[in-house]
């Protein structure tokens, strides 16, 4: 079964997703080991983290 069908599932039984925001990988690594079902990955961490005034300033080391 594909991950969209799984989700699809869970969805139609009633389960909760549990989905995650990483702002760099060793938070996105830890988040997968925990088991959640979803880890989301963005370039916010340039104006959450590392107090840019926009995500366009974030570049890739700043996530890696």
């Amino acid at each position: 079964m594909s991950r969209a069908g799984h989700f699809l599932e869970m969805k139609k039984r009633g389960d909760k997703i549990v989905v995650l925001t990483a702002y760099d990988a060793p938070t996105a690594r830890a988040e997968a080991e925990s088991g959640v079902d979803i880890v989301m990955v963005g370039d916010s961490v340039g104006t959450n983290v590392l107090g840019y005034s926009s995500e366009r300033d974030v570049k890739l080391a700043d996530m890696v």
